[in-house]
């Protein structure tokens, strides 16, 4: 058996783990038992639960950042390139749904180092390079950087969780009244 391929199916068995349990809730023993590795093999792997899910965090959110700034429009309008972000948060979102909901679980958590913050802050700031000229040329709104997530990153996510419990049919038609509220939420 491959190095890399134990490494992920750590990785994979301990996503599910603190998505089900939370991190205080979840203990190594059953994550090598789900990996079908022993206790040790983790250990050759990470020092400990707090190396092991910043790993898994910085991996999956570096994940999320890579699928966002892959073809990246950087010559298009604020609407093209907020159009843009949307669509590829909700596409990453319905492919991925177990890592955006383990980020959202555990983004800004005790036991998340620096290094693990400032990733998830990172793939932020790339976002508010744009938004900040925006907010200069007077195309969106002057709130602080922190609101946007409030008013487009939260209703793509309760969408998703809304979707993902069968009691919202998330059509292409109410996706995209959804993204242009969001826009008209934004837009000066």
């Amino acid at each position: 058996m491959e190095k890399n391929d134990k490494r992920e199916r750590i990785l994979r068995a301990a996503l599910e783990m603190f998505l089900h349990k939370g991190y205080d809730g979840t203990a190594i023993p059953p994550i090598a038992k789900a990996a079908g590795v022993s206790v040790g093999t983790i250990y050759r792997y990470f020092e400990s639960k707090e190396s092991l899910i910043n790993e898994l965090f910085q991996e999956t959110v570096n994940k999320l950042s890579r699928f966002i700034m892959k073809d990246y429009p950087a010559g298009y309008t604020a609407k093209e390139k907020f159009y843009y972000i949307f669509d590829k948060l909700y596409e990453f979102c319905k492919e991925n749904n177990r890592a955006f909901l383990f980020i959202n679980d555990n983004s800004y958590s005790y036991y998340l180092t620096k290094e693990s913050n400032n990733c998830l802050t990172n793939f932020f700031e790339f976002i508010f390079k744009d938004l900040e000229n925006f907010k200069q040329q007077g195309i969106v709104k002057n709130l602080p950087n922190n609101a946007y997530i409030a008013l487009v990153y939260a209703p793509i996510e309760m969408a998703i969780c809304l979707q993902h419990n069968n009691m919202l049919d998330l059509s292409e038609d109410i996706l995209l009244e959804l993204r242009e509220s969001c826009w008209h939420a934004v837009r000066n």
